[in-house]
Parts: C-alpha cells; structure tokens; sequence
C-alpha cells in the first residue's frame, strides 16, 4: 500500500507540469490547467517600476527549454492523476499550486495572488498535503 506524504504529491506536481511541457501539444494542455495559469505578465507589467524590470520579466517568460522529447506513456498517466487532482482544489488553491509547481517564483505569485509570500507558500504546503490526505483516505 502507497502511503501519500506532501513531498510526494510536490514531485507529481512537478513532474505533472515536466510532462506538460514535453507533450507536442502547443496548446493543448488540459482545460484545468489553461484556465489556471496566471496572467501575471500583464498584471506584474503593469505593476512594474523601470523598464528594466520589464524587460526582466519578459526575458525569464522567452527562455527555451531545451527538448527533452515525448514522455513515456507512464508520465502521461501520471500527469492524468495529476489533473484529477487539481479538481479537488478551489479555483484559488488551485491557481497558486500550478504556479508553484511550474517554477513561477514565489514572490511573483504573491503579486499576482494579492498575497503575502509566506501565505502563497502555506497555501502550497497545505493544498499539497489536503491531496496527500485525501489519496491516503482512498488507499
């Protein structure tokens, strides 16, 4: 028997978003996921001071990742799990934890949240072990 802990749940986040990315999907990620991703450019653009920090923003958004190619069959059923989830989260929690889990920084999605960086990181830990809690009580 798998027993689920928060830091479990954090690496099929991850990994979730891992496969995400590596699909040749363009575009095609799951509707819970689309409508999830932040705006934040547009809201961090707005907010921005200098133009320097502007520029920041758009540069850290472009950069490439290198091809790692398609993910195995597993990581794609893996990353279904995943997406059943983040259903089980309300549309904030879910919101800040796909951020998190795509490597968007803390402070950023506090900006955008219109949270504290110390209650975007609770509200991760929490929504990563209310999951952890819940497939336990499936098991």
């Amino acid at each position: 028997m798998l027993v689920w802990s928060s830091a479990a749940v954090d690496s099929r986040l991850r990994e979730m978003i891992d496969t995400a990315r590596r699909l040749d999907g363009r575009g095609c990620w799951p509707q819970i996921i689309r409508t999830c991703w932040p705006a934040y450019p547009d809201e961090y653009w707005t907010a921005a001071a200098t133009k320097a920090e502007k520029q920041a923003a758009t540069a850290s958004l472009n950069q490439e990742r290198p091809w790692q190619g398609p993910p195995s069959p597993g990581a794609i059923d893996r990353h279904d799990q995943v997406v059943e989830w983040l259903s089980w989260l309300e549309r904030p929690r879910r919101r800040i934890v796909v951020s998190i889990a795509c490597g968007v920084g803390s402070r950023r999605v506090a900006s955008f949240a219109s949270r504290s960086k110390s209650t975007v990181n609770r509200v991760y830990r929490l929504a990563c072990r209310d999951i952890a809690t819940r497939l336990n009580r499936r098991c």
